[in-house]
């Protein structure tokens, strides 16, 4: 029972959670970034762009859910969003206050 519970629980947290989720908290902050690049201080386009790339990669986990049989490893997934998680990290750490 055990099994069988975190088996389907865990897919759905997968699912929804980092799939669907973090996908549209990563790509809303990414356009909100994207448009706001022309003030100083801004998150620089190219960050911005990796975060929207890294949102589409996330939102490419909902593909078989959808029916659809393309399935993005999720090692790529992850490699793309910690990679832009660091990079704005340091982004906010060098920014000038």
């Amino acid at each position: 029972m055990f099994s069988a519970v975190t088996a389907y629980g865990g897919g759905i947290g997968e699912i929804l959670g980092v799939g669907l989720f973090m996908a549209l908290a990563v790509g809303t902050l990414s356009v909100a970034a994207w448009r706001d690049a022309t003030r100083p201080g801004s998150m620089p386009k190219w960050l911005a762009g990796l975060g929207l790339a890294s949102a589409a990669l996330l939102a490419s986990m909902l593909l078989p859910v959808l029916l659809i049989p393309i399935k993005v490893p999720v090692a790529i997934v992850v490699t793309v969003l910690t990679v832009w998680m660091a990079a704005v990290g340091v982004w906010a750490l060098r920014k000038p206050t």
